[in-house]
């Protein structure tokens, strides 16, 4: 094991040393900043599933009571369910669905998928 005092001695000595070594870590240093991975915006998959509802002609209390919130009932209790954001407007609406960032996306939509399937009283 080296101490601490035996290579401040050789430094204090071989003064082409001490610099040889700060070259060394300074060359060492730009060379890791040139590799390093940087991007002014980075791509980012966001957990997040969507869900749109068509229904021509349909109020938006019409839509968010027969479509919107029975959607919302049945994805209540999802595993890795961040939240859940809805819009209901005339003719339609939209369902957001977030996840966590540890949730498997393929699963989560399949999940969404079958529990909406699963509701039986939408509106023909």
């Amino acid at each position: 094991m080296i101490s601490t005092n035996s290579v401040i001695d050789v430094f204090a000595r071989h003064r082409v040393a001490a610099n040889l070594a700060m070259i060394m870590m300074v060359l060492a240093g730009l060379w890791a900043a040139d590799r390093i991975n940087t991007q002014l915006d980075p791509s980012v998959d966001w957990p997040v599933v969507f869900v749109n509802v068509s229904w021509p002609g349909a109020s938006a209390e019409d839509v968010e009571q027969l479509i919107v919130v029975p959607i919302e009932q049945r994805l209540a209790n999802l595993s890795h369910l961040q939240d859940i954001h809805s819009l209901s407007r005339t003719g339609g609406g939209y369902v957001r669905i977030e996840f966590t960032f540890d949730a498997d996306m393929t699963v989560a939509l399949e999940t969404v998928r079958d529990r909406i399937a699963q509701v039986r009283n939408f509106p023909p």
